[in-house]
């Protein structure tokens, strides 16, 4: 919220963040956007992987309905990801070099697909992530099951 403050001080009216936030509303287009409201001055679109999950997943469950899932997530490098190997205040294998290793990660993309789309569910997606030492490419396999038979 105080990074976003700087803007309002600056002139803007409303603003966007393109990341997860516990205490800003989150609206999805095609998700959750028919929700929003004009007395909003800052909401969270939330992140690329929520983005690439929800519509897919809303669509899945309005029609098979969602049981529970795995999320598998290959991301690309990310901006707070180290270039060469050092210590890291979060956990040990965030100071692995960027370039030259796959770090294991999670994301929150599978608990905000729950928040926005699921609310009657608890966490329906499973979510291990992997980042890869690639500069411009990331890719989501989502795995469900339905309260519904398909072929």
């Amino acid at each position: 919220m105080e990074k976003v403050g700087a803007h309002f001080q600056r002139g803007a009216k409303r603003a966007i963040i393109s990341a997860p936030s516990a205490n800003i509303p989150r609206f999805l287009m095609d998700v959750s956007h028919k929700k929003y409201d004009n007395r909003f001055k800052i909401i969270s679109n939330d992140s690329c992987t929520t983005n690439c999950l929800a519509p897919l997943s809303k669509v899945i469950h309005d029609n098979f309905g969602i049981v529970e899932g795995l999320m598998i997530t290959v991301h690309t490098i990310i901006a707070s990801q180290k270039t060469l190997d050092g210590l890291s205040g979060k956990l040990w294998h965030d100071g692995h070099r960027s370039l030259q290793n796959i770090i294991p990660a999670s994301t929150g993309a599978a608990k905000a697909v729950g928040e926005v789309i699921l609310a009657q569910m608890q966490g329906p997606y499973k979510s291990p992530m992997g980042i890869n030492p690639l500069e411009a490419l990331s890719f989501l396999r989502a795995l469900c099951t339905f309260t519904v038979h398909s072929t």
